[in-house]
């Protein structure tokens, strides 16, 4: 992977959302360097990286992107699990439902479905934690 450009994530870790990029980086093997700062501050350049100021902001060889689930979704699509550990599931109803189970809680204020979730957490990350082991 020596090929593969550094990304760089602007944010703090004390933020979930950063916490979520750095996951999906950590998970797909996708070295990284962190540029701490605080949520909201920043000089000029931040402010023209993230024009809401808002923390993470990731920048690689092609994009620069401010919002975690977006650039979960980027790093997704550029590093496919051909060579890369899937993020999301491959088939795009199990996908969308995977994405559903996290969004209905706050979004909607409804209950998740409790098989999905069960099947998530007994069947289906265990097969990609053990693979990361």
């Amino acid at each position: 992977m020596s090929h593969m450009n550094k990304v760089r994530i602007v944010g703090s870790y004390l933020s979930p959302y950063v916490r979520k990029v750095l996951v999906c980086l950590s998970i797909k093997g996708i070295p990284y360097e962190i540029d701490p700062i605080i949520p909201f501050y920043g000089n000029e350049e931040f402010s023209k990286l993230s024009p809401l100021r808002r923390i993470p902001v990731f920048t690689d060889d092609k994009v620069t992107l401010c919002d975690s689930s977006v650039i979960c979704q980027y790093l997704e699509d550029r590093y496919p699990s051909s060579n890369f550990v899937s993020i999301y599931p491959n088939d795009i109803v199990n996908r969308a439902k995977a994405k559903m189970v996290v969004i209905k809680p706050f979004v909607w204020k409804k209950k998740s479905d409790q098989t999905i979730v069960d099947r998530s957490l007994n069947v289906e990350i265990p097969k990609v934690l053990q693979y990361l082991e």
